[in-house]
């Protein structure tokens, strides 16, 4: 079950999400505009969703700032290297989407965006994020994967509605304890970073349900994950845990449980209370083949992997 099964996972995921969230229903209940010259075309209050993906563009369009009612608006997979203000200035924008444009900075002028409710970065270049992208109280959804960015806003806590934060594939090696400020948070994906320490604070996140921290250097988990009462999928593959704590066990909600190449020489006794586990990854660490019996018979209604 390597990275692209996990990937598969989580896009099933947020696909299931998206389809059951009345925000997203109404964006796709729109129609949508594919070419801003058959924008322009139109009165402007009637435009309100623009997807110009792939369309050769090197700049934002002149004169978008006039489309008011604008609630999605797709620049992907242009060439844009530097946003203007136009963007910023579009006040009922829902959903923007800015992946795979080549953006070394995001414009501090991104808190303009009161209502924005989902932002996609992916695949740019970008090291950094403005302090100010934490003003947007009302966004939902932060993808951030496949950058270079080293650190997360300080204040990134103050996004309390931030229900996905997906920033796999960057730099960052370590967390803000404000990250346990968002409550709402459901899904947590920051694979393949440089974290050394998981903060207390992430501890508290308790709607989390999907946590991935695989491909990272992480040696110690506290004891404290036992608060993430909600969780049903736990990834930690390829980090540098030498044992798991036994509170571990009272993850209750758990269905995925992945260690995989990790340091590991035995599993906490309690294991078995793992009930509704159905896949357990322990490919690749140090078990001996009598504790290899002792946790597939304490998981027999689970599919262990060694």
């Amino acid at each position: 079950m390597k990275k692209s099964v996990f990937t598969f996972v989580f896009v099933l995921m947020m696909n299931m999400v998206f389809a059951q969230d009345s925000i997203f229903n109404a964006i796709q209940s729109a129609p949508i505009i594919y070419f801003f010259q058959e924008a322009e075309e139109l009165p402007a209050e009637t435009v309100l969703r623009l997807n110009l993906r792939q369309t050769g563009i090197t700049d934002i369009p002149e004169g978008i700032s006039k489309y008011n009612n604008l609630i999605e608006l797709s620049l992907m997979k242009n060439k844009i290297p530097q946003l203007g203000r136009e963007v910023c200035e579009l006040p009922n924008l829902l959903a923007l989407n800015l992946r795979q444009i080549g953006i070394v900075e995001v414009p501090n002028c991104i808190n303009q965006l009161r209502k924005l409710d989902k932002l996609e970065l992916h695949k740019n270049k970008l090291i950094e994020l403005p302090d100010q992208i934490t003003e947007l109280n009302n966004l939902r959804f932060l993808h951030l994967s496949n950058n270079s960015i080293e650190r997360l806003p300080e204040d990134i806590g103050n996004m309390r509605n931030l229900e996905l934060l997906d920033a796999d594939y960057n730099k960052i090696k370590s967390l803000s304890e404000s990250i346990g400020n968002l409550q709402q948070l459901t899904t947590l994906n920051l694979a393949k970073n440089s974290i050394t320490h998981i903060p207390e604070s992430l501890y508290e996140l308790s709607a989390l349900t999907y946590l991935n921290i695989e491909q990272n250097s992480i040696a110690q988990l506290s004891s404290s994950i036992g608060n993430l009462s909600r969780l049903e999928s736990l990834i930690l593959s390829e980090n540098k845990l030498k044992e798991v704590p036994e509170e571990l066990c009272e993850l209750s909600n758990l269905e995925l449980l992945v260690l995989s190449q990790n340091e590991l020489t035995h599993l906490p006794k309690k294991i078995k209370r793992l009930k509704q586990l159905k896949t357990l990854i322990l490919v690749d660490n140090n078990f001996s083949e009598k504790e290899k019996k002792r946790i597939v018979k304490n998981l027999k209604n689970t599919d262990v992997r060694f």
